[in-house]
């Protein structure tokens, strides 16, 4: 009997002997099976990092990423800096930023000189250049995209720049929304009208710089009386009323300014003394029957190259009074 015992105890240890084996064995092969599993990731993984940053989670960036070489030639690119530029990863690579398909110019007009690129900057100082603002115009593309640079050098062990990371970000509507906001500080709300600092833009301008001009000044009669008598909202209504009958009598791409409380400057293009007189004489007889409020007005062509404001003074030293038919308020006036 217990010879019998001892055989089923020899037997159980060989069943766990071989139980365990068992285990060991596919403990094994799991652990081959994972081994084999990350060798084919990193198989499949490596010629997706040769690919560059494109592949990687800066792909999502908002940012347009451009790697440049020493040549400045692009070695690297994200696909937001593509979209930019409007082109794919593959067409960039191998270009310079001074490829002539990209038109880049400063926020005053100007060409951007190829010395002048964020990249040239870098390869030639060794220095970060930051917020460099610069209009890219695209073939076939009448407006340009208005792009924020910013250019950082790696450095190798000797001392060179091995490599230019160059940043862009499109803020188009951001200068726009400049843009807008920087017009709207030269116009009066009241009328419509260019306001008083509109005039040093005017003399920077090509008219108000070269050519020949002439300033007209009308002063509008009895507005402190409408103020007190009507209230300031019925004054309001008699300068925009006012500001009509005066932007009649200019042409297209002459200026009506409002310089004062009442008083209002007409820059006329190509005129001399002669001619101006007999715009004067027209919008007089014109304004009988059709301005809204009696006003004083002057007038004086420009004299060699001397400023807006002195042309303007002797204007104003020059101011006669013009009658009308009917008084704003009034029923006349209604038809404007």
């Amino acid at each position: 009997m217990t010879s019998i015992w001892f055989f089923a105890f020899l037997a159980l240890l060989v069943a766990a002997a071989i139980g365990a084996l068992i285990l060991l064995r596919r403990a094994e092969d799991r652990e081959a099976d994972l081994r084999r599993a990350l060798q084919e990731k990193e198989t499949t993984a490596a010629p997706t990092e040769r690919e560059g940053i494109g592949s990687t989670i800066v792909d999502e960036l908002p940012l347009g990423i451009l790697v440049h070489d020493r040549n400045s030639e692009i070695i690297d690119c994200n696909s937001r800096a593509a979209a930019l530029l409007e082109s794919s990863r593959e067409h960039l690579l191998g270009r310079s930023f001074d490829d002539p398909e990209w038109s880049l110019r400063r926020e005053d007009g100007s060409e951007l000189p190829a010395d002048q690129h964020p990249v040239a900057r870098v390869l030639a100082s060794r220095r970060p250049v930051r917020d460099v603002v610069l209009g890219l115009q695209l073939p076939d593309r009448w407006r340009a995209r208005w792009l924020l640079f910013n250019a950082e050098p790696k450095i190798d062990d000797e001392g060179t720049v091995d490599r230019v990371v160059l940043t862009i970000q499109d803020i188009s509507r951001e200068k726009r929304l400049e843009k807008r906001t920087e017009t709207e500080k030269h116009f009066d709300p009241v009328t419509s009208c260019f306001n008083r600092s509109y005039l040093p833009l005017f003399e920077r301008s090509a008219w108000g710089d070269r050519q020949r001009w002439g300033c007209i000044v009308v002063l509008v009669d009895g507005l402190q009386e409408i103020n007190r008598d009507h209230g300031h909202e019925t004054g309001d209504r008699a300068l925009e009323l006012m500001a009509r009958f005066l932007m009649m009598q200019v042409r297209s791409g002459e200026a009506v300014v409002r310089i004062g409380g009442a008083e209002f400057l007409l820059l006329v293009a190509g005129v001399d003394a002669g001619s101006l007189k007999e715009i004067v004489e027209e919008i007089e007889g014109r304004a009988r029957d059709e301005a809204p409020m009696p006003f004083s007005i002057g007038w004086a062509s420009r004299e060699d190259e001397e400023p807006v404001e002195s042309t303007l003074a002797r204007a104003e030293r020059g101011l006669r009074s013009v009658e009308v038919l009917q008084r704003f308020p009034g029923r006349r006036v209604q038809r404007f």
